[in-house]
């Protein structure tokens, strides 16, 4: 359904795992999150979300840089 997010969710997981860094995915019940809950249905309908080229640059290069994900080690 979106490749490059596949793409780049694949990346991101080879960076941490080469850190031996733990991803861990959670779902947090809207009741428990209600900001984000809110945030999350403002999108109606079938709309398209999609990273664009400059945002996932910038996410790519903090991925090499380290300062993307942080490790509890």
């Amino acid at each position: 359904m979106f490749p490059q997010l596949m793409t780049l969710a694949l990346e991101m997981w080879d960076w941490c795992q080469e850190r031996e860094i733990l991803v861990i995915a959670s779902h947090i019940p809207g009741r428990d999150n209600v900001s984000a809950d809110k945030e999350s249905r403002k999108i109606q309908g079938h709309e398209r979300v999609e990273v664009g080229p400059k945002n996932y640059s910038a996410f790519s290069a903090e991925l090499s840089d380290g300062s993307a994900c942080e490790s509890s080690n």
